[in-house]
């Protein structure tokens, strides 16, 4: 990092501090945006001024020729026109008129210059100071600390680093607040991702579309280390967005006609309508909610896929718009969350469309965990191609684990981004991380495209003995790994209520009606009650009525005897969770039934409601999608051969680990001095 940007980021983070508690920080960096792009912009205008002024000197004209000429040429001779009384430079200098001044500095802007046309047509710092939303000090703090910068058009400063800069105070807001009036920033990392997989592919870029471009980060990625201009196109619904857009654009010196940004909405109000692109490329909005009407049925952007979106989820509507803009020979790449690849209904019949009719998706990428601001939806990237061929496969990677943890959130790392890179190039398998898939293969899974079931994410390791096991359980650290035995290594991790023989459209009806007679029936046996749903979920999967939980155990060694605990003639497994997650919150989630779909697995640990609970060191992990196995990068699995089984039983006797400590009460009891007749017997 420049001396530039480490000294302005300390000082920026200083000048916060100081004003904190007597205006918003979001706020005060809103006005840094202005006042920097405002100052930044009027020394480019104040040097061709100096420069056209010193030429037409040079030519013998006096004082008021030359102001003459500026006046009325400017506005042609200049890429941007400011009158000399507007100019940063000639700022009032009775300190009590700053904030008009700066009001009239950026609308004289916007007036005279037809790319920033509206940009600045909300801004009235001189209100925000009348109304007190800001004291007239502070106001001038900021703006004394732009004004003492040196971002002038004749700086020993770079451009570059001056539009990190301003970048810089854009990722603040997000970092700071989350959310930046409606939008967030997409993280650095991940911008650059979703540019080097279209540079991969297409490096001389004419044009990019982005359709949700935000505050223009993605589409500005796409201009780095490229040798042509390509011209950005971008619509945004949220306008502060798009100014700010507009701002980022021109700072970091991309020509006022090399861009065309537009606000709107862009599934029900397209402004680039028929216009296709080399590249599209997008972050679009996490499952929102949309009300298309009637007629975007027979839209050409969706006619052809049978359905719209649903109306709760929006992701799919982006995708189509976003491929419709695609030109035949381009390359589309966008960020969604991991379970838009899995729902059911009308995703799943675009998912069909896309693959086995129209054959464009390219390859699915799973991200690491906590990527994106504000949300610990896992994501994943889908990229599209049209002019794919028609036995070409479709490639799956796994990078979730591929990470630097970071303060906030999770970063990808260069050799992290060169490998998703290279196995897209390279169509390779490489063992837990990338999968060739064909068509069929995703056909037969009903166009499920969960990366999971195309990339092995589990490590395996077969043991041999008691020793071997307790090695291999030494390896696991921390109060969130948690294990699972089974009898059969072939079983997988499904739910009970996903095993239901009902028809996978009516499951989650049948869940919630087991669950309510379970309820009603279940209080005469009990000498308490449930203090919640949770609670009684808890106990109904205890006791073998289906549902979306999964069974696990803090204890291994209690894995391992549900996983020895009967006489069968297959190998059996243990599975250890290293649970990533934090555990559900049930105030957020009163009903379990009702689970978000954006919710990632995570963990319930229950009250202490039976003895056998307590027994098992029981725990659960919770899945909104109860009809498909669940499969982590964080899962290994421990497979015990069958001829071992009775010895690793009798080791875990010595250990006090059998039926009368697993079950207590006669019934456990019972069965334990049986199972210690019939070994004295052999």
């Amino acid at each position: 990092m420049s001396k530039f940007l480490t000294e302005f980021k300390t000082s920026t983070n200083e000048l916060l501090e100081r004003i904190r508690g007597h205006v918003q920080v979001t706020d005060a960096l809103e006005y840094l945006i202005y006042l920097f792009f405002a100052k930044r912009i009027s020394s480019q205008i104040e040097s061709d001024i100096d420069k056209y002024t010193k030429v037409l000197k040079e030519q013998g004209l006096d004082d008021s020729e030359v102001k003459r000429r500026i006046n009325n040429n400017g506005p042609d001779e200049f890429e941007y026109y400011l009158p000399e009384m507007h100019l940063w430079r000639n700022l009032d200098s009775a300190l009590i008129e700053i904030p008009a001044e700066l009001d009239l500095l950026l609308h004289e802007l916007g007036r005279r210059n037809s790319g920033l046309i509206d940009v600045f047509s909300n801004i009235n710092f001189q209100d925000e100071v009348n109304r007190n939303r800001v004291s007239f000090e502070c106001f001038y703090d900021v703006y004394d600390f732009i004004n003492k910068i040196d971002i002038s058009e004749d700086s020993e400063t770079e451009s570059n680093e001056i539009a990190e800069a301003f970048k810089f105070l854009i990722y603040e807001i997000d970092r700071i607040n989350g959310k930046f009036g409606g939008f967030e920033a997409t993280p650095l990392t991940l911008t650059k991702l979703l540019s080097d997989i279209v540079k991969n592919e297409t490096p001389d870029i004419a044009s990019v579309y982005d359709p949700t471009c935000g505050t223009g980060m993605i589409l500005l990625s796409l201009t780095n280390g490229v040798s042509n201009n390509p011209k950005l196109y971008g619509q945004e619904i949220n306008s502060k967005a798009k100014n700010i857009a507009v701002m980022n654009m021109l700072i970091s010196g991309v020509g006022i006609n090399n861009f065309d940004i537009r606000q709107c909405n862009t599934l029900t109000e397209p402004q680039h309508e028929k216009d296709s692109f080399d590249a599209v490329i997008g972050n679009p909005p996490f499952s929102i909610s949309w009300q298309p009407p009637a007629e975007l049925s027979s839209d050409e952007r969706f006619s052809e896929y049978r359905k719209l979106a649903p109306q709760s989820k929006a992701d799919f509507a982006f995708v189509l718009d976003m491929l419709y803009h695609l030109k035949p020979n381009g390359i589309m790449a966008v960020i969604l969350p991991l379970n838009t690849m899995s729902r059911r209904g009308a995703e799943a019949t675009i998912r069909e469309v896309l693959i086995d009719e129209k054959n464009v998706l390219e390859a699915v990428i799973a991200l690491p965990p906590n990527m994106v601001s504000n949300t610990s939806i896992p994501t994943c990237i889908m990229v599209f191609k049209k002019n794919r061929q028609e036995n070409e496969s479709i490639i799956f990677i796994d990078a979730s684990n591929d990470f630097q943890a970071d303060v906030s959130k999770n970063l990808l790392r260069d050799e992290d981004i060169a490998k998703i890179l290279n196995s897209l190039n390279e169509k390779s398998e490489i063992e837990h991380y990338c999968s060739e898939v064909t068509r069929d293969d995703i056909k037969n899974n009903e166009f499920n495209l969960n990366v999971s079931l195309y990339v092995e994410e589990y490590r395996e390791v077969t043991i041999k003995s008691f020793e071997d096991f307790h090695k291999k359980i030494n390896e696991y650290k921390g109060h969130q790994v948690v294990f699972r035995g089974l009898k059969d290594e072939d079983f997988d991790l499904k739910t009970s209520a996903g095993r239901m023989s009902v028809e996978l459209t009516d499951i989650e009806d049948a869940e919630k009606s087991v669950f309510k007679q379970f309820k009603e029936q279940a209080i005469p046996h009990l000498g308490f009650e449930p203090r919640n749903d949770w609670e009684w979920l808890a106990l109904a999967q205890h006791h073998g009525l289906p549902t979306r939980l999964l069974d696990w155990t803090q204890n291994p060694l209690v894995a391992l005897y549900f996983a020895v605990e009967e006489s069968t003639e297959s190998n059996s497994a243990v599975y250890v969770y290293t649970d990533r997650e934090n555990a559900v919150n049930i105030s957020d989630y009163p009903n379990p039934l009702e689970l978000s779909n954006d919710e990632p697995v995570r963990r319930y640990v229950p009250a202490h409601l039976t003895n056998r609970i307590i027994a098992q060191a029981g725990v659960f992990t919770v899945h909104h999608d109860v009809t498909s196995s669940f499969t982590s990068k964080n899962v290994d699995k421990i497979i015990i051969p069958n001829k071992i089984r009775n010895e690793l039983k009798e080791q875990l006797y010595r250990y006090g680990i059998h039926r009368g400590t697993i079950y207590p009460g006669l019934d456990g009891l019972s069965a334990h001095i049986r199972w210690l007749s019939e070994q004295n017997d052999a």
